[in-house]
């Protein structure tokens, strides 16, 4: 049976005579069931500003999760025009870390510092287990981004955009 395209995308080429298709994020074919890889949905969503980065945390989120996000945000093309990053955790269930973890996250990201400085990191949230994450990457000691708290998004994007000393 040939590939078709369905829900108008493209069909994985080259996949050996076997029929797979790519729709809504998931592959899917006539391989047996153990072979195909599905990836579970992120906690996260990601949505480029005009100037930065605004990141929606939903459910169960962990330290993996936003070092993931530290990881693709300074891969991509746009980071050296970003001038902030602006993590929302107000929907967020729970999150999970590990100290050594966040002390990587914390160097990770002072070395990407040297890169872009003027970035400044806001972190809305109302659950101790975030606040509990982010004093642990603050201990870890490695100067990198300028980082505040937030209890609400407004005053958040208020300190981004220069018009409070919150």
């Amino acid at each position: 049976m040939p590939l078709e395209r369905i829900g108008g995308l493209n069909p994985v080429a080259g996949t050996s005579g076997h029929n797979l298709v790519f729709e809504q994020g998931v592959i899917t074919g006539d391989y047996p069931a153990d072979t195909i890889s599905r990836r579970a949905a992120l906690p996260y969503q990601t949505i480029w500003e005009k100037g930065g980065i605004y990141v929606v945390y939903s459910g169960q989120t962990s330290d993996q999760e936003v070092a993931r996000l530290a990881r693709e945000g300074q891969a991509d093309e746009r980071f050296m025009d970003i001038r902030y990053v602006l993590h929302d955790f107000l929907k967020c269930s729970g999150a999970t870390f590990s100290t050594p973890r966040m002390r990587e996250l914390s160097a990770i990201d002072a070395a990407a510092a040297a890169s872009n400085p003027r970035i400044k990191i806001a972190v809305v949230t109302d659950r101790e287990d975030v606040l509990e994450m982010v004093i642990a990457y603050l201990d870890a000691g490695f100067p990198g981004f300028e980082l505040r708290l937030f209890a609400t998004l407004p005053a958040a994007r208020a300190w981004l955009q220069g018009n409070s000393a919150a």
